[in-house]
Formats: C-alpha cells, structure tokens, sequence
C-alpha cells in the first residue's frame, strides 16, 4: 500500500501519474475525497437553509458536528427529514433505512392531512402546517447519544 496526497495530473492503464512526474503502478486506486463525515455530516447539507435562512453545515458546525433527531430530523428545519442521518444506523442498514422511512411516511402524512381531511371524512384533521423536533428534546437527546457512545464497544476499538 502506498498514500500519495500529490496531485494527479493523469490515471493511467496500470496506475497514477502524478503532477510531479512519478508514476505510481497500483493494481487497486482507492479515491478517498478527504470527506470528514464528522464534520459535513452524510448526504444533502451544503446549500440547504432552514429558518430564517440559516444553512444546515453551518448550524452543524454551531453545535460541534452534525446531530440528528432520531436520525431523521434538525430543529430549525421544518419539513426537513432524512434517511441515515447523524447517529441513525442501529446495526443494520437496511433495518435502520426501513424504520426510518416508516416513521418519516407518518410524519408526512400528519402534515398533509389537512389537505386530505375533506377528501376522507375518516382521517382526523390536525391542522400541522409543518413540523420539526423541538430544540430542547433534539439536544437531550443528542447528549444522551454522545455518553452513551463515550463508552461503547465501537468508540473503544477506534482509539
């Protein structure tokens, strides 16, 4: 194995040529961009603004590394849900992914019901225009996670 940070001037058909002349012969390249995941957070962050204009990167770097309520939502972000955000994996991806859009389907449907509410007299009208985890259970939550991962069998094998 061999790390290189020079920049690549051209790949070729059996490695890496790099902008300072050295060829580099590899039968594997492994492109890693340097995303920091603790820090940007996974998917749609950059560019996407919440409440009173605030950018959801930027809120996440005012509150230490990107949080998640329940994997799935940041307050200050109405009607704002996501699939596999900070802290939602629970051993399975494809269990977490399931759970995830069940519960983001509910929510969704509670703030459209309004709408719907005339079309089917058995639906119960809420009159929820938007929704959003409130700020004081979003960061109990969140405390909660980081002592709790403080202590876990993953934090230590990492260190």
């Amino acid at each position: 194995m061999h790390l290189t940070n020079t920049s690549i001037q051209s790949i070729l058909p059996t490695g890496i040529l790099t902008v300072d002349g050295v060829k580099h012969d590899f039968d594997i390249i492994i492109y890693a961009t340097g995303c920091d995941v603790a820090r940007d957070g996974v998917g749609l962050n950059a560019g996407l603004h919440g409440e009173n204009g605030l950018e959801l990167k930027k809120y996440w770097q005012s509150i230490d590394g990107p949080q998640s309520y329940s994997g799935t939502a940041v307050p200050g972000f109405p009607n704002y849900f996501m699939v596999l955000g900070p802290n939602a994996i629970s051993g399975s991806w494809g269990f977490t992914i399931g759970i995830q859009t069940e519960v983001i389907a509910r929510l969704v449907k509670e703030v459209s019901i309004v709408r719907n509410a005339a079309a089917d007299h058995q639906m119960v009208e809420y009159g929820i225009g938007s929704m959003q985890p409130k700020e004081e259970v979003f960061h109990t939550q969140n405390a909660l996670i980081q002592k709790t991962l403080r202590t876990s069998v993953s934090a230590n094998a990492c260190w």
